[in-house]
């Protein structure tokens, strides 16, 4: 929870300020309901999410670009083979291939696409923090 509000005050330009807090040891004999992995993973999963939310061209660029990477790295065999013989080899593979571009081209655009949203949304909500200052 505390990341989430992190991220969001500061994408949203807010002004934040650290306010000290006793901190002490944990009572003798009391145990913790933290699970080293379980809580690991969650943590992991809520920072791809985030990541995902505040920064999509970054996120779905990398998905696209890994995508399209595996594609190449698959396909260029077939081609080579193509441009030799005139014979597609492993045409499973080929559809793989030729699924794995279109995948990476459409997470680009797609990324492309949020980033846009997410700037108009952040210049609106800009906006309305002028228009309605105190």
């Amino acid at each position: 929870m505390e990341t989430e509000i992190t991220l969001h005050a500061l994408s949203n330009h807010y002004r934040t300020c650290e306010i000290p807090t006793a901190y002490q040891d944990r009572q003798a004999g009391s145990v913790s309901k933290l699970n080293t992995f379980s809580d690991g993973f969650k943590i992991i999963r809520l920072v791809f999410s985030l990541f995902r939310l505040y920064y999509p061209l970054r996120f779905f660029s990398w998905v696209g670009f890994s995508c399209m990477g595996i594609g190449i790295v698959l396909g260029v065999p077939i081609v080579v083979h193509f441009i030799e013989t005139g014979l597609v080899p492993r045409i499973p593979t080929a559809i793989l291939v030729a699924g794995l571009e279109i995948v990476g081209i459409l997470s680009i655009a797609l990324g492309l696409i949020l980033d846009t949203v997410i700037k108009l949304n952040q210049r609106q909500a800009e906006l309305f923090r002028l228009n309605h200052h105190d």
